[in-house]
Parts: structure tokens; C-alpha cells; sequence
């Protein structure tokens, strides 16, 4: 048993940095708009506030960039924050995420400039990945080459290049056509959350795995490929002595090749809605997501017997898609784990992760770009933890592991990037860029109405004993504090 007791080991030392051990202070970038129009803001940076949090709004006020859009106005921005990001530990951007507009821009990198444009058999292709990430490394330079395109392995890399170490741990809420009240849904959900009492946050005791396959044998694959194995290495490495976690398996059950893990559930929509329904900590899904759904890949008939499945012997069933974000009531919002493709391309509205943040979940984890794996074997609950590479898979086990142990799960996102990886290529680079967070990155499995601080009283009132109380008080007291507002958080 030395081996799983490496992994542990390994696993601790990167999540040693317990929820508590940042500065409670954020930066909130936004723009002007948004700042005048949102009827929820100020009482979200309220809420921050009342939990000890030192915040920052910045609107164009601050930074600047009257006029600019896309590159220009992110380029903006990122200067401006290194002017003041050591006294802040989070960043929150708020704002409408395209690079062609003039919103909050996320950068477009170019990490696989060397793979060609465009390919027709499922290898990885020169697509540009925008990411969040030039605004949480503040120290990197990610034009080192100084051709203004930012981000490309090989070139941008290297001393004084780009560094992949988070400056400030970075989360984003999607804003289209600063339509504010989309997000004021967003951040009334997210407030609901934080001030949920413990006695009502036992349902984030609950994983949902629902994970479907990426391949069979012969769709360009030597063998199947099961995104179970994934959620099966959780559940027998770091969830293994967690007795009061609930794990919900749903596994694919139909076709000539079905899961050969062990399924609570069968892997339909009808079975996800229904048991999300109910209350997650996380949704910990697989599958071949896009932008607006996540689709199951099902071996229908082996018309030929040749026991390899053909394009033509193959069904997609759509598993879940934006619409059903509707169906999701907002009792119980969790996180949302998506360690596959494109379930974080946010510059069009009507998008996964948009969607799910107005109705179901306070953070995202989600690539903008087509992802790929590491070198990890998911099948081997002893194996020595492998760096090498930095994939999808990567960045949802560590983020799934930090949220299950009470820690951030967007700071564990940034963490792994900077220590997972350690062959450079540009898979990785990509792989890195693309993961992004989406929604408060100061929020963990455990906030709750307890975070709120008690107030320092006030010299110069008269002492409580001597106030009369009106019949009352104290129900008044609990409305005006908000801790009878809402929904969500745990305790483990």
C-alpha cells in the first residue's frame, strides 16, 4: 500500500493551504453600466462584507479603457491590477466575456500556433483558447516575443515569460448586452447560497457522477473509453473514508458496450434532472460537451460483427442541455465540475454555464476550448500521482478533491495548473489556458450564513443591558441580517 499512500501525500501537500489562510479581500471589475443598473451588486458586495471581506468595485472609473474594446481594453486592465493586486487575494470579473466587444474581454492565446488549422481525423488543431488567465498571472509576460499574439508554447515562454502562478485567484459571471438582470438571477443565487444555516446544507454531502464514454474501440480509439473511470478514482482514492459523502453513480446502461463500473442510476437526462433535483454538492460530469449541451455516446448494433463500433453504428443522446437549466429550481445550488470540452465557452449567451449559474450553481469549473487528457492511469488506485501532463482530468480531480475537502475549489483550479504539467507542451499550455472558473471564487462547499461576523461594537452606545427591546427584536434582527434569506453551503 506505499503507492496510494504516495498519492495521498501528494494530493495533501498541494491542498495544504486550508480555505481560511487567504486574505479575505477582492477586487470586483465590472463597467460602468452594469455598476449603475444592478439592482443586486451592492448588496452582494454587502454580504462579502459582512463576512470580513475588504472589496474593491473598479469600473472603467478605475481603470480605464473608455472607448476600447477586446485586447486593448484587457491589456488595460491587466496593467491596472498590478498596481494594486497585492493587498487582494480574489478577483471577480463581471462582464461580458467576448474579445471583440467592450465588456470585461477575456484574452485569446494561442498555445497550439504550431498544429495545423484544421484537421478532419480528431487531432488537436490551432484553435485560439480565451481564457481568464492573464488577469490572475500578473507577473508573466505572455507577449514575450513581443509579436502580439499572446500565450504561444515555445515563444511566450521561459524567463520573464509566461509563469502560470495566480497573483489573484480569479473567477468570472458572463454578462450579455449588460443585461443585469440575468445577473442579478446570478447573484441572488450566489447570495442565497452563502446565507443558507448549516442545519440546511446537508444535501452538498451529495457527488453526482454522471459520466458516459468519449470512445468505443474503433472510432479512432484502440479501446473503450469509459469517463467513469474518472469519478471511480475519486470515489476509491480521496472519497474512499469519507463516510458521510453520498456518492451517485450514473453510469452508461445501454447498448453493446455498457459501463463495467458499477451504477447506482442509469446515465439518461431524465435520471440527472431528476437526482439534481434533489440537492449537490457537485454535478461531476463526462461526456461530449459543447457550448450548450453535453451529449452520451451509445453503440446501438454491431451491423457487421467486426466488435469495433463504426460512426454508423453510434447514437448521441442529449444528456443535458441550457433549456434544462430551467428545470433546476435554484432550492439547492452547488458547483458544477466539467473536466471535457467547450461547457465553458461563455462568449455567446445562451451558453451551459451561463445558464446554470442563473438556476442551479455558484461556480463553474469548464474549458472554452476542445480539452485533452493527461498521462494519468485513472484505473490505478495506487499509482504515483503523475505531473507530467495537465489535462481535463487534472482539473477536475483537484478541484473536486479541494471543494470536498472545505477549501477553494477555484484557488485549487490555479494551484494545479502551476504545479501539474511539467512537460510544457502545448497540450498542456492549452489544457491550462482554457479551464477557467465562472462565479464567486471565494466560495467553498462550507459557506454559509455562519461566515458573517459579528460587528465590533460601538463605544460610544449605551450598553445592551439598559436598551429596552421591543417585542420582536430579535426576528427583526435575523431579516435585517440576511440569515434568513436563503440557501446553500456544508459542513465536513
Amino acid at each position: 500500500m506505499v503507492k496510494i499512500f504516495m498519492v495521498v501525500l501528494v494530493l495533501a501537500a498541494v491542498f495544504a493551504v486550508e480555505a481560511e489562510d487567504l486574505k479575505k479581500s477582492m477586487i470586483i471589475l465590472t463597467t460602468r453600466e452594469i455598476k449603475a443598473d444592478s439592482a443586486r451588486l451592492a448588496e452582494f458586495i454587502d454580504e462579502k462584507e459582512s463576512r470580513g471581506f475588504d472589496v474593491l468595485l473598479a469600473t472603467e472609473n478605475e481603470f480605464g479603457g473608455d472607448g476600447l474594446i477586446g485586447i486593448e481594453k484587457a491589456l488595460k486592465i491587466r496593467e491596472w491590477l498590478k498596481t494594486i493586486y497585492k493587498d487582494y487575494s480574489f478577483l471577480l470579473i463581471i462582464g461580458d466575456p467576448a474579445s471583440d466587444r467592450s465588456g470585461v474581454p477575456m484574452f485569446v492565446t494561442r498555445p497550439l500556433h504550431e498544429y495545423p488549422e484544421e484537421t478532419n481525423n480528431g487531432t488537436p488543431e490551432n484553435v485560439p483558447v480565451e481564457t481568464d488567465m492573464l488577469y490572475a498571472d500578473l507577473t508573466g509576460n505572455w507577449d514575450l516575443n513581443n509579436n502580439s499574439v499572446y500565450g504561444e508554447t515555445g515563444l511566450d515562454d521561459g524567463d520573464g515569460g509566461i509563469d502560470f502562478k495566480a497573483e489573484l485567484i480569479t473567477g468570472r459571471i458572463p454578462v450579455y448586452d449588460n443585461d443585469v438582470a440575468d445577473l442579478d438571477k446570478i447573484l441572488a443565487l450566489t447570495i442565497k447560497y452563502m446565507n443558507m444555516e448549516k442545519t440546511g446544507i446537508s444535501y452538498r454531502k451529495r457527488i453526482i457522477f454522471p459520466a458516459g464514454f468519449y470512445f468505443f474501440r474503433g472510432l479512432s480509439m484502440t479501446g473503450d473509453w469509459d469517463s467513469a473511470g474518472l469519478g471511480e478514482w475519486a470515489a476509491n482514492t480521496f472519497l474512499k473514508d469519507k463516510d458521510d459523502i453520498e456518492i451517485i453513480r450514473m453510469y452508461e446502461a445501454e447498448g453493446m458496450q455498457k459501463s463495467l463500473y458499477e451504477s447506482n442510476i442509469a446515465l439518461n437526462k431524465e435520471n440527472l434532472i431528476n437526482e439534481w433535483s434533489k440537492g449537490t454538492g457537485a454535478v461531476f460530469w463526462g461526456g461530449h460537451t459543447f457550448y450548450n449541451r453535453i451529449l452520451r455516446l451509445v453503440w446501438d448494433e454491431d451491423a457487421n460483427s467486426d466488435d469495433k463500433a463504426s460512426m454508423s453504428e453510434i447514437s448521441m443522446p442529449e444528456l443535458f442541455n441550457q433549456s434544462d437549466s430551467g428545470s433546476l429550481s435554484g432550492e439547492f445550488p452547488g458547483f458544477l465540475i466539467s473536466p471535457n470540452c467547450d461547457a465553458g465557452v461563455v462568449k455567446e449567451k445562451g451558453n451551459l454555464t451561463h445558464s446554470l449559474l442563473k438556476t442551479a450553481v455558484v461556480g463553474v469549473m469548464a474549458a472554452t476550448a476542445p480539452s485533452t487528457p493527461s498521462f494519468m492511469e485513472w484505473d490505478c488506485y495506487e499509482c504515483e500521482f503523475d505531473k507530467q501532463g495537465f489535462g481535463s482530468d487534472t482539473a477536475g480531480i483537484f478541484t473536486l478533491k479541494a471543494l470536498f475537502e472545505g477549501n477553494y475549489p477555484a484557488k485549487a483550479l490555479f494551484d494545479a495548473k502551476l504545479d501539474y504539467g511539467t512537460d510544457n507542451s502545448a497540450l498542456t499550455y492549452a489544457n491550462r489556458m482554457m479551464f477557467n472558473w465562472c462565479g464567486d471564487p471565494s466560495l467553498t462547499i462550507n459557506s454559509s450564513a455562519d461566515d458573517i461576523e459579528a460587528e465590533e461594537p460601538d463605544d460610544n452606545e449605551p450598553d445592551a443591558d439598559i436598551i429596552d427591546e421591543e417585542p420582536g427584536t430579535d426576528d427583526q434582527d435575523d431579516e435585517n441580517n440576511g440569515k434568513g434569506s436563503g440557501c446553500s453551503a456544508t459542513v465536513f
